[in-house]
């Protein structure tokens, strides 16, 4: 028997928006603000050390604000730039001042999402930052009419994957846990905070990734998330 969904709980990074291709963007203009050599290894580096940190967060072991003080701080370490600890704490504001200021939309999202909008509420759970979350959906305009709500975990108190979280954005919206369905690339953030809760999960997961999480559902494109959710609506 096919559940039948209210409301989809999508992950904003990497789900709709291209983080990765954001981040991208913005750390080259950092490099070049502070005549770092651009190559593809210090990329790699900074992705890794900020990986770390958001781990932790994820954990509950670290606060946000020991994240934007870390991780900059230590990739500038690793690197050998000479670069004292309240600069490598701006430097956090100057590459968030390019991770606004492009948008890259993950293939097939919007015109989806615009498809779901008609027969289901849809949210944007994330744990980005707030001011650069509200700076980015504000420039997303494809985006705009196509969302119900957006939970920010730093608006809301605390991150994915906890059970708070997913009690909060519960009693927002006013749906039960069977008639939720959410969608995310994060196994570590959006599939936990799904089965954390027992909350059916949808792992975006372009990159055919494995893993031996109990997910509901595993897609690769968005054309089979509308192929789940109009099997379930019909």
């Amino acid at each position: 028997m096919e559940k039948l969904y209210k409301a989809l709980l999508f992950d904003l990074d990497d789900t709709i928006l291209s983080f990765t291709k954001a981040e991208e963007y913005a750390l080259k203009k950092l490099f070049l603000y502070y005549n770092i050599e651009i190559n593809e290894e210090r990329i790699n580096l900074y992705k890794e050390i900020n990986l770390k940190y958001w781990k932790k967060l994820e954990r509950g072991e670290i606060t946000r604000e020991d994240l934007l003080k870390s991780r900059f701080k230590e990739f500038f370490e690793v690197i050998n730039y000479p670069l004292d600890f309240d600069k490598a704490y701006q430097a956090n504001d100057i590459y968030f001042s390019y991770l606004t200021s492009k948008i890259f939309y993950v293939k097939d999202a919007i015109s989806s999402l615009a498809i779901l909008k008609e027969k289901y509420k849809i949210y944007i759970i994330t744990n980005g930052i707030k001011k650069v979350q509200e700076k980015r959906i504000k420039l997303a305009k494809k985006l705009h009419l196509l969302y119900d709500d957006i939970f920010v975990s730093e608006e809301v108190g605390c991150p994915k994957p906890s059970k708070e979280y997913m009690d909060y954005v519960i009693n927002k919206i006013g749906v039960k846990k069977e008639e939720i369905l959410i969608i995310g690339d994060s196994l570590s953030s959006d599939m936990m905070l799904g089965i954390n809760n027992n909350v059916d999960t949808c792992w975006f997961n372009p990159q055919n990734g494995k893993t031996n999480l109990n997910i509901t559902y595993n897609v690769r494109t968005y054309k089979e998330i509308l192929d789940i959710l109009n099997d379930s609506h019909s």
